[in-house]
This record gives C-alpha cells, structure tokens and sequence, in this order.
C-alpha cells in the first residue's frame, strides 16, 4: 500500500500496479543519477523482449524536488517504455529498505507469489546489467 502518484499527479499505490501471477522488477531512480539511466534504458530493453504477462516492470522516480522537465528528458533519453510511478523519497526508501541512507539505482526483483527474489544496490556496468537478467529468468522460472 505504498502511496505513490502517476506521472499526471493522481494518487496511486505500489500495490495497483502489480500484477498477481507474475514476475515483477521494481527499480527506484532519480533524475541526478547516472548510473538509474544506465539501469533504465537496460530495462526498457527487457520490456521489448519480455511481454507483459510475463514480467511487470514498475519504475519508481525519488527525486525529493520533482522537476518534471528533468523527469521527462530522463525518460527519454533512457527510452523508458515502462509503467512509471512517483514516490516521496523517505517513504518510498522505508518501504523497500527499512532503513536510510540507500543507494541508487536500486532494483528490486520478486517472483510471481509476489516474495523478493533479489536486490541490486551497487551498480558495476555491464556485469550488473547480466546479473541483472539473470535473476529476472530465475524469477520468472518460479
């Protein structure tokens, strides 16, 4: 039930945009990190190889001062083609760390009965982006 906001503004949860039954990734990001653009425009690669049913893709903007044009030029540039979402950076980091500081990007991957499967913190390149889908194939395995 963590309380989020669309891209337009309206209230949401994290909850409405996973989907039951499926493998999802859940990466955390903001606009100042290079590394998240990196990650993004990894994931929207996997989203045009991987439909839907079988794996949910959720981004999550932290900025803690939105700016929507930064916002935009980030998801353009990373090719983003993804659900995305905006969160309070505290809140959101709580939600999925239990504790601050955290690093970004932060991906997050659960298989389909909705228990995580792993965590990426510390993004290395390419062997990141490798581990990466390897942990989705696992999880969508499950």
């Amino acid at each position: 039930d963590l309380s989020l906001a669309t891209p337009g503004g309206a209230a949401t949860t994290l909850g409405l945009h996973l989907a039951t039954g499926t493998a999802t990734v859940v990466s955390l990001w903001a606009t100042w990190c290079g590394p998240c653009s990196n990650e993004a425009a990894h994931l929207a690669e996997v989203r045009s190889r991987i439909s839907t049913e079988r794996l949910n893709i959720v981004g999550i903007n932290v900025d803690s001062k939105p700016d929507e044009a930064k916002i935009a030029n980030f998801l353009k540039r990373s090719g983003v083609n993804f659900t995305q979402l905006r969160g309070e950076s505290k809140a959101t980091y709580l939600a999925f760390n239990g504790q601050l500081p955290i690093s970004l990007p932060r991906l997050y991957i659960f298989v389909p009965s909705g228990a995580p499967a792993k965590v990426f913190g510390r993004y290395d390149g390419r062997s990141t982006l490798r581990a990466i889908d390897q942990a989705i194939e696992t999880a969508m395995k499950t």
